[in-house]
């Protein structure tokens, strides 16, 4: 059986079970296969997996000062937080450190009218943790 003979739901769990051999079998050399990990568990709609190997491949191509695949990768990431039918106090947390994350690529692009926008857009959802630490903020009742 070829994998375009197989139903959306069976390409959906082989490509979760690819992620899971790949973690099991590489597991001292994670790194190195973030951008395949984040590709198969998005690919198995395992959303909270893809959306940690994407954020770690972005963090990764940002140590780089690969900036266009870190935004590609943050962005992708972004996109499956905010395209989650229902959203969880841990995903507000996982998206402030997204947020956080992405920072410094908006700021060496020199991108910072991109960079503003996007936190306006989730300022409410990161507010509304009360974590002032996660948010930037020393001074409590601040934010």
């Amino acid at each position: 059986m070829t994998y375009n003979g197989l139903l959306k739901k069976e390409r959906e769990a082989v490509h979760r079970q690819i992620a899971r051999v790949i973690e099991q079998l590489f597991g001292e050399r994670l790194p190195e296969f973030y951008e395949t990990l984040a590709y198969h568990y998005t690919q198995g709609r395992s959303v909270d997996k893809a959306v940690d190997y994407l954020m770690k491949s972005g963090r990764k191509s940002l140590s780089r000062y690969a900036l266009e695949e870190s935004h590609k990768s943050f962005q992708q990431a972004y996109d499956l937080l905010r395209g989650k039918s229902e959203s969880t106090v841990e995903d507000r947390k996982v998206l402030v450190d997204l947020l956080n994350a992405w920072a410094p690529a908006f700021h060496w692009q020199a991108s910072y009218k991109n960079l503003v926008d996007l936190l306006r857009a989730n300022e409410e959802h990161s507010v509304s943790l009360g974590d002032q630490a996660r948010l930037g903020c020393s001074t409590p009742g601040w934010a």
